[in-house]
């Protein structure tokens, strides 16, 4: 079975329910992302618990229309050891410096929970490890994508269809 444009694939999905084509459709947006995932951890600036790069994955989102969607990148689940980049962003685009602005200090806490108190916060240079990551595999995540879409698609359709 050969699909030669859009409008087969287009068919094909019409045959198969729609709950397998959102199950299709997520496996190859998960098999296609883990080229990206491998380029963006390579990319990503390791700290001393390298938290940024281990959390760098996959995480199945709901979409509107009950369509499938796969969100690639850190990811910040607070509980899991996993998933501890919830500054992925400040490391991504850098900050600002900070300085209080009613209060006299700047308060945070160290990995002990002692309060440390500062009257500003240098600011960071951006170090961009995502962007760079999608720009360099774009072609090859869409034809990942495209090759696991049309193995599943033969396949169910070959299961469903008269021969």
């Amino acid at each position: 079975m050969k699909f030669t444009g859009i409008e087969d694939v287009d068919r094909a999905l019409r045959i198969i329910p729609k709950k397998l084509n959102k199950k299709v459709l997520n496996s190859a947006y998960r098999k296609g992302a883990t080229i990206l995932i491998k380029d963006a951890r390579s990319r990503s600036p390791v700290g001393e618990s390298q938290n940024l790069k281990k959390s760098i994955g996959t995480e199945t989102v709901k979409a509107d229309n009950d369509e499938a969607a796969v969100r690639v990148g850190p990811r910040r689940k607070k509980k899991k050891p996993s998933m501890q980049g919830w500054h992925s962003h400040l490391v991504e685009y850098g900050t600002k410096s900070r300085s209080p602005v009613d209060k006299k200090k700047l308060v945070f806490r160290n990995k002990q929970g002692k309060r440390i108190f500062v009257d500003s916060v240098a600011p960071m240079k951006a170090q961009p490890f995502m962007r760079p990551a999608i720009d360099a595999t774009k072609s090859q995540v869409q034809e990942k994508i495209r090759i696991e879409i049309g193995n599943v698609l033969e396949k169910e359709l070959r299961r469903r269809l008269p021969r």
